[in-house]
């Protein structure tokens, strides 16, 4: 266990803190001081719902929000949920420890006219391939569900052990008066982990 002032050693297995006052203010604050946040999935706490989604918008630090029962290995299989904003890059860049390790990864888009997506999806892919990393790209149509819950059903579908994704790259007024991607990915993504970066 390490303070405030230890040397970390090689590997560093953990560290302690203890401070007053509020969960979510005190875990946001410390956030900016790592490079992953890991927090529960909403169905497991709703205080680290909140503390996932200050963390993102407060630090820009990428959060890992991990199920209370996860349903596959976190490395089986990657999907990256491509919209091509620049939130959708950051939760890629954080993601490439994660990808490296993956036995496979698929980059996914929704949008009901795939020619839209085909350029960016070949701009991610050559990237990912510059860190060593083999994906496969797919363009689903919505159908008569919301994005969120097409991703949700092709994350069920690929099997994937993780679901990447930018987070409001709408403004967080428009997601909570319309709705939005990532609130409803927050809400409902109590199977798999999903990585998320502003």
């Amino acid at each position: 266990m390490l303070s405030a002032n230890d040397e970390p050693g090689s590997p560093l297995a953990a560290s302690w803190r203890e401070a007053e006052g509020s969960y979510v203010e005190i875990a946001v604050q410390r956030a900016a001081a790592f490079d992953l946040m890991v927090a529960a999935s909403a169905t497991v706490m709703e205080s680290l719902m909140a503390i996932a989604e200050q963390s993102l918008l407060q630090t820009r630090r990428p959060v890992l929000l991990a199920p209370a029962r996860p349903q596959s290995d976190l490395t089986d299989s990657v999907m990256i949920a491509w919209d091509e904003s620049p939130e959708c890059w950051h939760a890629v860049s954080a993601a490439i420890p994660f990808m490296q390790l993956a036995k496979s990864v698929q980059v996914i888009s929704v949008d009901r006219d795939a020619s839209n997506r085909q350029a960016s999806q070949a701009e991610v892919l050559a990237y990912l391939r510059c860190h060593g990393i083999g994906a496969t790209a797919q363009v689903v149509a919505p159908e008569l569900r919301s994005v969120g819950d097409t991703l949700l059903a092709a994350g069920a579908e690929h099997e994937a052990g993780l679901l990447v994704m930018g987070a409001y790259s709408h403004s967080r007024l428009r997601e909570m008066l319309l709705g939005g991607a990532t609130r409803h990915i927050l809400k409902n993504a109590s199977a798999r982990p999903v990585l998320l970066a502003h």
